[in-house]
């Protein structure tokens, strides 16, 4: 939670965004690469990688070169996001 707020504000909406994708994906067996790209560049993201690296760094996220999808790094990262309240997260 901290540490998202220490992201300038544009950076932290778009990382917040891939969380909530990427755990909204989760029971799904992960978001595929190709999907988080196309999700965030929408958004207007232009740092995607920067924005991978920076997640898993954090442990927020951890990526399956293998299967080439991202999930959650824990359990903890799905209830931050589901019990933070969006504004908190913002």
């Amino acid at each position: 939670d901290n540490r998202l707020r220490r992201e300038r504000l544009e950076l932290r909406q778009h990382l917040i965004a891939a969380v909530d994708l990427v755990v909204d994906s989760a029971a799904s067996g992960g978001l595929p690469l190709e999907a988080f790209h196309e999700h965030l560049v929408e958004r207007g993201c232009t740092t995607t990688e920067e924005l991978a690296a920076i997640l898993r760094e954090d442990g927020f996220l951890t990526f399956d070169p293998h299967a080439q999808t991202f999930r959650p790094a824990s359990a903890m990262v799905c209830a931050w996001r589901n019990r933070t309240p969006r504004a908190r997260r913002r």
